[in-house]
C-alpha cells in the first residue's frame, strides 16, 4: 500500500515538475538570460540523464531507501518551487 502511494506521490510532482521545468527553460533561460535554442537541449536533457543514475541508487540503498529518498527530494523541490520568488531558483528546483 505504502509503495502505491509513494508511486502516485512522484509520479504527480514529477509530471508537475516536468511542466514548470520547461516552461521555465523557454521563458527564463532563453527570452530572459538569452541562452540559445540549441543550447538548451542539454540543459533539457539533464534531468532525464540524472534520473538514469535511480538504479544504481537503487543497488546502493535497497528499493524501498531509494524510494524514500527519491521522494523526499521531489516533495522538497517541490515545496522550493512553490514558495521561491527568484526565477533562477525556481528552474534549478524543478
Amino acid at each position: 500500500m505504502i509503495k502505491a502511494v509513494f508511486g502516485a506521490l512522484v509520479t504527480v510532482l514529477g509530471l508537475q515538475s516536468m511542466r514548470f521545468l520547461f516552461g521555465s527553460l523557454t521563458w527564463y533561460l532563453r527570452d530572459t538570460v538569452g541562452v540559445g535554442v540549441l543550447d538548451l537541449i542539454p540543459i533539457a536533457l539533464g534531468p532525464f540523464i540524472a534520473g538514469a543514475a535511480l538504479p544504481v541508487l537503487s543497488r546502493r540503498l535497497g528499493p524501498t531507501r531509494a524510494m524514500w529518498v527519491g521522494a523526499s527530494l521531489l516533495a522538497i523541490a517541490r515545496v522550493v518551487n512553490q514558495i521561491s520568488g527568484s526565477p533562477a531558483v525556481d528552474l534549478w528546483s524543478a
